[in-house]
């Protein structure tokens, strides 16, 4: 098991990526904060963060934070938090599921759904 260094990391393959998070798919590769960290030819993407952190944005899938999330800017998919709570979310096409919203709340086509 390893160690984050602090409450607003995050673990992906083995590396640490702290603060805010851009999360994309160019083609078969997936990018955050612009560097490759995985290759896939699976076009379902799911993000899951366990802990806190600041704001995610996406071009495609499911974002799941088990923490505190800040803003959530996505394309398509459902955010959902887990435990925690959750600022601002924008998604064009997506549920959102979270017990606490601190912010506001923007879908195009999807629910609002409180835990």
């Amino acid at each position: 098991c390893r160690q984050f260094p602090s409450d607003d990391t995050v673990l992906v393959n083995g590396d640490i990526i702290g603060g805010d998070l851009s999360i994309s798919a160019n083609g078969d590769k997936i990018l955050i904060n612009g560097k490759e960290v995985y290759t896939t030819s699976d076009k379902n993407i799911i993000v899951v963060i366990h802990g806190n952190t600041g704001s995610i944005n996406t071009t495609s899938g499911d974002v799941k934070v088990y923490g505190t999330a800040g803003n959530v800017k996505t394309v398509s998919g459902d955010v959902r938090i887990e435990t925690g709570s959750l600022a601002d979310v924008t998604t064009v096409s997506g549920d959102v599921v979270a017990e606490t919203i601190e912010g506001n709340v923007k879908t195009a086509s999807g629910n609002i759904l409180r835990k």
